[in-house]
């Protein structure tokens, strides 16, 4: 059996492989101010899982500080990529 502070342990370094794969991305983003080539359907499709992942996974186990955390920081990523995408900025 795995002891809960290993079980901690590695949700923390799944939320962080989950932030490295979005988290540069959003950043690009926001620095050009405009797409940057991303599939704005792969950003939809991951988008929306977050949110009812998310939802799955708080409705069936209940609140979870690092689900909650991971899947925010992921959802908010994907949704400045969506953003930029539709809304770039001007200049």
């Amino acid at each position: 059996m795995i002891s809960q502070i290993a079980l901690k342990i590695i949700g923390v370094i799944g939320g962080a492989a989950f932030a490295f794969a979005a988290v540069p991305a959003a950043i690009t983003t926001i620095k050009a101010g405009k797409t940057i080539g991303t599939p704005i359907t792969i950003a939809w499709a991951i988008f929306t899982g977050c949110i009812l992942l998310y939802t799955y996974l708080t409705g069936s186990h209940g609140f979870d500080l690092i689900v909650t955390a991971t899947y925010g920081i992921e959802t908010a990523s994907w949704a400045t990529i969506i953003w930029f995408h539709y809304w770039p900025r001007a200049g």
